[in-house]
């Protein structure tokens, strides 16, 4: 099912009272944002705001699992069960959706409006998918296993102790693969070095993005930071809420991809992860990579090398090298 196509059911499915005009959801996301940045409370006021944080960040949601998914879970048949924890409007089971034939997903969300709208267009969409939809905050539920374990921006609104232990449950729920996505902040970042740590001493295995399960060469670098970018084209009515003046937007992210398993020096067939925009200079190409070792390397690839050059002319933030 198309992202658009699902935004627009959900909008119907929350607010069937003709009561979404974009001036009024305006008003709604500033509340809403203004209400999160200064006491990170979540939860919503009103159908307005939901219908709201659906249009201004379902589609950047979307787009970074979507792109994640593709390029980090090669085995595609290694995953038949999802298990979506603060899954808000579904947005995490739709990407999965997008690449996996689910026979079975389970979302936990607090928000009931949410669950309610996901049950009314997941259940007619996805016939072949069995959906257990469950209203009920993460703190007071126990995980069922599932394949793929995804916590997408959901540990940054709790305490940081909270958030451990919501991961450290959802590590045990993991049959598969296990996936958090945060914000791309410095701050989020240090919370994913601690959900790195943990699951590393735990027997995870890192899968991505750190080419190597050493420790990471930017905890101790205040002004860098693990984190990449995805772009993404904007709707008019996404574009109005956010009151953008771009068709695009950058999406700045921060993930963590580990499996159950032994731990693991290196993954195999990874040589590095770019962690920057590559610059390119008249016949040369700079990268700064993260390589199997666990330092930061800069290389230089050259017009002379015409196989190099022309991969790396193809590399971008983020890319496996």
């Amino acid at each position: 099912m198309f992202k658009d196509k699902y935004i627009q059911c959900l909008e119907r499915e929350i607010m069937k009272t003709g009561q979404g005009e974009t001036s009024a959801l305006k008003f709604a996301y500033d509340d809403l944002s203004k209400r999160y940045r200064s006491t990170n409370e979540s939860g919503f006021k009103s159908n307005a705001e939901m219908i709201a944080y659906v249009h201004a960040r379902f589609p950047a949601t979307y787009a970074v699992l979507d792109h994640i998914l593709q390029h980090e879970i090669h085995n595609k048949n290694d995953v038949k069960s999802a298990l979506d924890l603060g899954a808000g409007p579904g947005t995490a089971t739709l990407a999965a959706l997008n690449h996996f034939a689910l026979s079975h997903a389970t979302l936990i969300e607090q928000t009931p409006e949410f669950i309610k709208a996901v049950s009314a267009v997941l259940r007619p969409s996805f016939p072949a998918s069995e959906f257990n939809l469950i209203s009920e905050s993460v703190h007071k539920f126990t995980f069922p296993k599932a394949d793929l374990v995804m916590l997408s921006y959901l540990l940054t609104e709790m305490p940081e102790v909270q958030a451990l232990n919501v991961y450290e449950a959802s590590l045990k729920a993991t049959k598969a693969y296990n996936l958090v996505v945060l914000p791309g902040t410095s701050a989020a970042f240090k919370l994913l070095l601690q959900l790195r740590d943990r699951a590393i001493a735990l027997g995870y295995r890192v899968l991505a993005p750190c080419p190597h399960m050493q420790a990471c060469p930017m905890a101790q670098n205040a002004d860098q930071w693990c984190h990449f970018r995805q772009r993404l084209s904007r709707s008019r009515a996404h574009q109005d809420i956010k009151k953008g003046t771009m068709g695009y937007e950058d999406e700045p992210y921060c993930y963590l991809l580990v499996a159950p398993g032994e731990s693991a020096n290196a993954i195999p067939g990874v040589k590095g992860r770019v962690i920057n925009t590559p610059r390119h200079r008249p016949g040369h190409i700079y990268m700064d990579v993260c390589s199997p070792s666990g330092v930061i390397e800069t290389r230089c690839v050259t017009k002379k090398d015409k196989a190099a050059y022309k991969t790396a002319k193809d590399l971008h933030w983020g890319d496996r090298v």
